[in-house]
């Protein structure tokens, strides 16, 4: 037994060997719902231009009231119902912490993003989960019992089902429970239909994350923001870490995020994932055999996919494996066994993922 195991849990272990493993060069990375489009280099120039003028010796600026208002101002808030972090990751992490040492009761939405359970079982905070019903719908009757003080983690579009809370029962749970917290992780907002952001002047008890590495694509800037009530976002700001967002990354919020020209071509980009959501969908619906394949409804940049045969679904991770395609597959998550996500790429990636199913699965021959 290594030293590593003997003073970690047996998953960090696990986890180590992972990492640690040469990792395979995949053609199409489909597996962590990035934007398949980099900025053009004419925006990124831009940026390193702005970060070039800032002081690299000194840390970085811990005002972002400037950037945090622009937020406000595009969405219809004040300035500080907003505070600006390095990621959705950042936030969810501090917040599990902050509220697992207050030793609040938890609910999570499950099946949701891996984040939340990885995190809690790592750090040894107990959460309850919110199932989500056999159709993979969100479903009040399966809601556990809130008291006060608690806090409720939803996830809407979820990842990595794709389906969205209704909001009327969003509004219900908000309105049955003032005294809960309710936590809306809403990075996948933009690829959806269903926007909340007006339910945060009614209900002080909600606040929602979003992420710009999902609007826009930028992922590797690492940049995110929560809104709410004042109260709750000024407590949130005094559990960020300071100096967490660096100089480019606040060069590129401060210059370039609300530039007409920037937001054309981010809107663009958007615009093109979601044309390509609509058509693989479609392609698989048509082209697989009934019962074969079923790929849920997804108001995300990805989709979800099952396979009932436990053969064809192994048969079709090595085809996609094979053909240097990356997904990601979900079946040990609860409710998932046999299905995988895949995120939306280029047109060229999409078709070859058609490819591979239809080469496993034995569709009727279509043109892709």
């Amino acid at each position: 037994m290594t030293a590593f195991s003997t003073f970690f849990p047996q998953h960090l272990a696990q986890t180590q060997r992972r990492l640690s493993a040469t990792p395979k060069a995949y053609t199409h990375r489909l597996d962590k719902n990035e934007q398949v489009d980099d900025m053009p280099d004419w925006i990124k120039m831009q940026v390193l231009q702005k970060a070039m003028q800032m002081e690299w010796n000194r840390y970085p600026d811990l005002d972002h009231t400037d950037i945090e208002k622009n937020i406000a101002d595009a969405t219809g808030l004040r300035a500080d119902q907003v505070v600006l972090g390095s990621g959705s990751a950042t936030f969810i992490t501090t917040l599990l912490n902050y509220l697992g040492m207050q030793q609040k009761q938890i609910v999570i939405a499950q099946p949701s993003y891996s984040l939340f359970d990885y995190h809690c079982k790592t750090y040894g905070i107990d959460y309850t989960p919110w199932m989500l019903n056999s159709d993979l719908e969100y479903d009040e009757d399966l809601l556990p019992a809130l008291t006060d003080g608690s806090a409720l983690f939803v996830v809407s579009p979820n990842n990595p089902v794709g389906n969205t809370i209704p909001k009327k029962m969003l509004v219900r749970i908000l309105t049955n429970n003032p005294g809960t917290l309710v936590i809306l992780d809403a990075v996948y907002t933009e690829f959806g239909d269903t926007d909340f952001n007006d339910l945060l002047q009614q209900f002080p008890n909600l606040v929602i994350m979003r992420s710009l590495s999902k609007e826009m694509p930028v992922a590797g800037l690492r940049l995110g923001y929560m809104c709410g009530n004042v109260s709750v976002i000024s407590v949130i700001r005094k559990l960020m870490l300071p100096f967490s967002i660096t100089p480019m990354s606040l060069a590129f919020a401060r210059h370039i995020m609300f530039d007409a020209e920037f937001r054309e071509v981010a809107q663009q980009s958007r615009t093109q994932i979601m044309a390509e959501r609509e058509r693989l969908q479609t392609l698989l619906s048509n082209c697989i055999p009934l019962g074969a394949a079923y790929v849920y409804p997804s108001s995300g940049n990805f989709l979800l996919v099952r396979i009932p045969d436990n053969g064809q679904f192994s048969a079709l991770m090595q085809a996609f494996d094979d053909a240097g395609i990356k997904v990601l597959n979900t079946s040990g998550m609860p409710l998932l066994q046999n299905t995988f996500r895949v995120s939306i790429g280029s047109y060229e990636a999409n078709s070859l993922v058609i490819e591979c199913m239809m080469e496993v699965l034995n569709p009727v021959d279509v043109f892709v």
